[in-house]
């Protein structure tokens, strides 16, 4: 999915690129897959890592999530009829509990597998540097 540059979330993320990154993937959640009502969360895949951004309503609070490629040790992808959720295993987690906290909601399965493949792009790229 394209990055859309207009929303406030963009902005929060554009703060914190380094160098040359940029962003090359967003994935929004959708309230019908399961995402909450409030605090849509953003993801944005760069060339060096995933940022998530959260914002809740009236900007009142945000809460951001950085991955970097190299940390993921897994990703396991829950299709839906609809929807698809994501999980990100990372290197040094515990034994995964069942927290609806670590699932990003609510993707069409055509951008889970975009995101997928990108995240393998990247973390070739990671390995080889």
């Amino acid at each position: 999915m394209a990055v859309n540059h207009g929303t406030p979330e963009y902005g929060v993320m554009k703060e914190l690129l380094e160098g040359s990154e940029a962003p090359g993937l967003e994935l929004i959640e959708r309230r019908r897959g399961g995402a909450k009502w409030f605090g849509i969360a953003h993801a944005y895949a760069t060339n060096h890592r995933i940022i998530i951004v959260r914002m809740y309503p009236f900007r009142l609070r945000t809460s951001l999530k950085i991955i970097k490629y190299k940390d993921i040790v897994e990703v396991k992808v829950e299709r839906g009829l609809f929807y698809c959720k994501i999980h990100f295993a990372l290197q040094g987690e515990g034994p995964e509990l069942d927290d609806g906290k670590k699932w990003f909601l609510g993707i069409k399965y055509k951008e889970a597998v975009e995101l997928i493949k990108f995240i393998n792009l990247m973390g070739v790229k990671a390995s080889v540097n």
